[in-house]
């Protein structure tokens, strides 16, 4: 997603993460440590498929504002991911008795929030803006994503610049 992002903030961000990540990394071979057990990589299927989804995207995608917001989105989607991982692993953590686990956990869970509204803010500080908003053909079948803010059938649009969004 480096590489393709053409937003320097947003390229930024996503090389900033990679160097988090490293911290994930040495969290997670601690808490592996602390259990007596040697670390592993494992290949994520899940995790796989969204950058897969990611790249193909990326591919259809010829406008460069559009192709930052859709790589938001695409790595909003890990990081949810993520954040219901670590989620669950702080819970178990404590369950089982283990806060010295849930903390390092605990630390990792909070900087993949914080990844999280840091991708949101980019998208609302102007990546989404600059996107041409049109129909989008994903072989065959035309996605026209919708100009109006809508929240259970309750037309929002009016309180657009009140949250900062009047944009759309």
């Amino acid at each position: 997603m480096i590489s393709k992002s053409t937003d320097a903030s947003l390229r930024a961000g996503f090389e900033a993460n990679m160097d988090e990540s490293e911290n994930h990394i040495a969290r997670l071979d601690r808490v592996f440590a602390l259990h007596g057990v040697a670390a592993g990589g494992v290949n994520c299927p899940a995790i796989d498929g969204i950058l897969e989804e990611a790249d193909e995207l990326a591919g259809d995608i010829a406008d460069k504002g559009g192709l930052d917001a859709a790589l938001i989105a695409a790595a909003q989607a890990v990081e949810h991911y993520e954040i219901t991982r670590y989620g669950t692993l702080v819970a178990w953590a404590k369950k089982l008795g283990r806060n010295d686990c849930a903390a390092l956990l605990q630390a990792t869970l909070d900087e993949e929030k914080a990844a999280d509204h840091k991708l949101s803010v980019l998208a609302l500080q102007g990546i989404n803006q600059k996107a041409a908003w049109g129909p989008v053909d994903y072989g065959g079948a035309v996605c026209t994503p919708p100009l109006r803010l809508t929240w259970r059938g309750t037309d929002l649009t009016g309180i657009n610049a009140v949250l900062g969004l009047d944009w759309l």
